[in-house]
């Protein structure tokens, strides 16, 4: 359709002449379709990778958050708490919302560290690759408060010292 005003021009475009407005609507007609296969193949992506993520975890980090989570229950119970921590992170796949990663051990370092704490710590991340010590749990807390709002929908698997783990039920 030619409304006033408007230039009306011929292109030649794959063995016949179209309007230029004509073509114009087809490469945008193109052009959002090739976003929308795009934006498709990145949303593929990333939901395969989801599963790689656990493995992405820096181990530097994910000895951080273990000696932060369980520092205080390894000197009771020991390195069960140590290897529940990494395996319940390592099955997280993520260290968004974990406590203990946060915590500035600051002075304590040398003390963790002639304690053997360090060695343990990453040893347990080392050995979560293959463990289910906490049969599937992402998630834990402290006994030392009521049961938390997101647990209501999940099962306790294992419990060390006042950590109870819980996992989604499927």
């Amino acid at each position: 359709m030619k409304f006033p005003n408007q230039e009306y021009k011929l292109v030649y475009r794959h063995g016949y002449f179209v309007d230029k407005h004509q073509l114009r609507a087809e490469h945008s007609s193109a052009f959002i379709v090739a976003w929308c296969v795009g934006l498709a193949l990145m949303i593929c992506l990333a939901a395969s990778c989801q599963q790689a993520w656990a493995d992405e975890i820096p181990e530097d980090i994910a000895i951080q958050c273990i000696l932060g989570e369980a520092r205080g229950e390894y000197a009771e119970h020991g390195y069960p708490a140590f290897i529940a921590i990494a395996d319940a992170l390592r099955n997280r796949g993520t260290v968004v919302g974990v406590y203990g990663c946060k915590v500035d051990m600051g002075k304590e370092r040398q003390f963790l560290a002639n304690k053997g704490y360090y060695r343990a710590a990453r040893q347990a991340w080392l050995e979560s690759k293959t463990a289910n010590v906490v049969k599937g749990a992402s998630h834990w807390e402290s006994t030392d408060f009521k049961t938390p709002y997101w647990a209501k929908d999940m099962v306790v698997t294992y419990q060390v010292g006042k950590h109870k783990f819980y996992r989604e039920v499927k």
